[in-house]
């Protein structure tokens, strides 16, 4: 299926690429006045404690030890199944690895002490850390004060989430749960509520809208104002009161729409809820002007609750995949103040021209770069997201609304003609492969995805994408024709492999039906000689690198209620190729492989003991819930804490 096409009635509302790395709120308040009382209030805590030269720092990581026995996999070179019989590590680094003769010699000559010569037990398993090398930490953590309707459970779907779930749930909240006289909601997702397959016309997923919240009033503990936050970012359910509050932040143009703030409320009725960020943004404003700094009150126990969950799960790394200056500077404040972190790298977000314009040429990365809070990428938005409904797409969706294509990001205006979005699209890429960025583009929809590898083709000048390590994030619907440009291009993929194992069945029964064969195509890119990674796209799923191998080499749908649960078999991948994914092919991606991703000779003494060994406990599916009994990074303890 070739997806070379256009539409020539594509129209998308302003703002409308939103995804976990352009959160709405985080947008609304970073362009506000309001931003600087956030930063000035922080700092004010962060000056509290004192501030670190480095995040990881080695001066007191000088101690000589030395692990042997159990299973210890050092991915040297990428080989995720190569066994080594010890590993040594001296002053943050590793030191010695092989056999245990040798690796002992070595480390006695550093002056160990025969105390630090640690033997694993068992099942006891050591491998390198492992790297997310696509998630949202500040848009994570601001949201986690929000009332939770999200659908995972740790890092498993919820059995009963439904409707009726949320209903309940919504019915026990109580007043102190309220911000501002707000109740404030997130990560609500109709698509993992169930579906309504339809033997003629679109597929139609649960429906939660303006009427059903209202009627829902009357039996809650609290009545306030509702705006719940949709998992995928681009709709927000809200109440009548909500809009009522709402109606006096809309702008002079949007309330000359309206005769009056009745007749606003019952036009959102009529449609159902916000959608995207030209509706959304007067309903934060107002939320905003009443909850004012309780909105960031707890922000640095939540970015700590972030870590802590990620070095629970083994996570030494995270690549933040959407930074702008306001979520950069609350995260130097909190990384300036606080013990819990994993190391941090980060793509600089960029919206225009303008943007581009201003760059700085890309710097050469060095050793000390990974021990700081680095920018090693540009990212850009080019669609939104499928399970959303908003990814840009060559055919319409197969659900309700009908004839929906999704959208194209980019430029920010409705009114202007496809064929000027894409020049516009492909001249902002050229820029930045000029000013020798790395680029990394979320791209959901086989179109978007087609439209990306396009304008990297114009940008690239016959140059390979592969020295700068050009990812495209989520790829998640790749054509064959896709495919090849890709490999041709040396282009890089980052799978959201959760597409797969946690909206899998709605996707295949409902949303796309046969198009979901073009799924998160692991082996295929593989097979052409790629390397990719697996990310969690934090907070869209769970932070969990295990989870990401475990739902790569099963391709579970784990909705699916019959036999025949997996998705395309042919695209599982091995545990020794998941590994390497989530380790040295993440590390790589992410301009750090010199240092971390695989424990070799010289590099960063990051490293886990896992209770078990993934590669070969006996159920796959049990991967994601081996226990991590350590973490150490730079060749200290980070867990336990």
């Amino acid at each position: 299926m070739s997806t070379h096409c256009h539409h020539d009635d594509h129209q998308h509302a302003a703002g409308c690429g939103y995804c976990a790395c352009h959160n709405p709120l985080i947008v609304n308040v970073s362009k506000s006045e309001f931003a600087q009382q956030v930063l000035t209030e922080l700092t004010t805590l962060a000056s509290k404690t004192s501030t670190k030269q480095k995040l990881i720092s080695e001066s007191n990581a000088n101690s000589a030890f030395m692990y042997h026995g159990g299973t210890i996999r050092s991915v040297r070179q990428g080989n995720a199944e190569e066994v080594v019989e010890a590993i040594g590590f001296y002053e943050g680094k590793v030191h010695a690895v092989g056999r245990f003769e040798h690796v002992y010699n070595a480390m006695l000559a550093t002056g160990m002490s025969e105390d630090n010569c640690i033997q694993l037990s068992g099942q006891q398993t050591l491998l390198p850390g492992l790297i997310e090398p696509h998630a949202h930490i500040v848009p994570t953590a601001l949201f986690d004060s929000w009332v939770s309707f999200i659908a995972f459970d740790e890092q498993h779907l919820k059995s009963d989430y439904s409707i009726e779930w949320f209903k309940s749930q919504l019915k026990a909240v109580g007043t102190e749960q309220l911000m501002g006289g707000w109740l404030l909601g997130q990560g609500l997702d109709p698509a993992l509520m169930g579906f309504k397959k339809c033997a003629s016309g679109l597929n139609e997923l649960p429906i939660i809208d303006v009427t059903m919240l209202d009627q829902l009033v009357c039996d809650l503990q609290v009545t306030a104002p509702i705006f719940i936050m949709s998992a995928s970012m681009h709709t927000a359910y809200v109440n009548s009161m909500a809009l009522a509050a709402t109606y006096p932040f809309l702008s002079e143009q949007e309330k000359a729409k309206y005769s009056n703030v009745e007749d606003y409320v019952q036009a959102i009725t009529r449609q159902g809820a916000l959608q995207e960020m030209a509706q959304m943004k007067p309903a934060l404003e107002a939320i905003v002007a009443s909850a004012g700094m309780s909105l960031f009150n707890d922000i640095p126990t939540q970015i700590e609750a972030v870590f802590k969950t990620a070095l629970e799960r083994g996570t030494t790394f995270i690549y933040d995949a959407g930074t702008d200056d306001f979520t950069k500077a609350i995260m130097e404040l909190y990384l300036a103040s606080k013990d819990v972190y994993t190391r941090v790298g980060y793509a600089r977000i960029v919206e225009s021209q303008e943007d581009v314009d201003n760059l700085p040429t890309f710097p050469e990365l060095t050793e000390d770069h990974v021990d700081t809070f680095y920018n090693g990428n540009i990212k850009v938005l080019a669609d939104g997201s499928n399970q959303g409904l908003t990814g840009y797409q060559s055919a319409p969706y197969d659900v309700a609304p009908s004839d929906n294509y999704g959208v194209f990001n980019f430029p920010d205006d409705p009114n202007e003609a496809v064929q000027t979005t894409y020049n516009q699209f492909d001249t902002l890429i050229a820029s930045v492969i000029e000013k020798g960025w790395p680029l990394m583009i979320h791209a959901n929809g086989d179109q978007a995805n087609w439209e990306t590898l396009k304008a990297y083709e114009l940008g690239l000048k016959g140059k390979s994408g592969i020295d700068k390590r050009h990812r495209i994030e989520h790829a998640s619907l790749l054509t064959d024709e896709a495919v090849e440009l890709m490999t041709k291009l040396g282009v890089s993929p980052s799978f959201l492999i959760g597409h797969v194992g946690y909206w899998g069945w709605v996707f295949q029964q409902a949303i796309f039906e046969e198009k979901v064969n073009i799924l998160d195509r692991c082996r295929t890119m593989l097979d052409n000689g790629a390397r990719i990674t697996l990310h969690s796209d934090l907070s869209v799923s769970p932070i969990g690198p295990l989870r990401l191998m475990e739902q790569a080499v099963t391709r579970i749908m784990e909705q699916c209620d019959v036999a025949d649960n997996v998705l395309m078999p042919e695209e599982r991948i091995s545990r020794s190729q998941a590994l390497r994914a989530i380790t040295y092919d993440a590390a790589w991606q992410c301009h750090a492989e010199r240092w971390v991703g695989s424990l070799e000779v010289g590099k960063k003494a990051d490293f886990i003991i896992l209770e078990d060994d993934p590669m070969t406990i006996t159920d796959a599916t049990k991967i994601r819930d081996i226990q991590t009994e350590k973490v150490f990074i730079g060749g200290q303890q980070k867990y336990p804490f």
